[in-house]
């Protein structure tokens, strides 16, 4: 059905998408995860803290990836996701740059 849909309300389509995943990150953001990040921050629990809460953090971000990828992967089997625009033009510049 996707296929068969005009390129431009495919388009239409996942910018819409797009807009709507940014607003509910930005929000789980706010809501969630930087009062959380505040409490530990301003010192609420003097047990946390330190080497041991950073690998946590950066373990806590890598796993919720990979449990997101894992989700999309049976969602949409056979499909790839391209590199982050972001990723394709830090490519094309360190290549220029020779």
């Amino acid at each position: 059905m996707w296929e068969g849909l005009d390129p431009a309300l495919r388009s239409r389509m996942l910018s819409w998408a797009w807009l709507a995943y940014n607003k509910h990150t930005v929000l789980a953001e706010q809501r969630v995860v930087n009062p959380a990040f505040a409490y530990v921050i301003e010192v609420e629990f003097p047990s946390l803290g330190g080497p041991a809460l950073e690998q946590s953090l950066a373990l806590m971000h890598l796993n919720a990836s990979t449990i997101t990828r894992a989700e999309a992967a049976d969602l949409h089997p056979g499909h790839r996701a391209d590199r982050p625009h972001l990723v394709q033009r830090l490519a094309v510049q360190l290549h220029n740059r020779d």
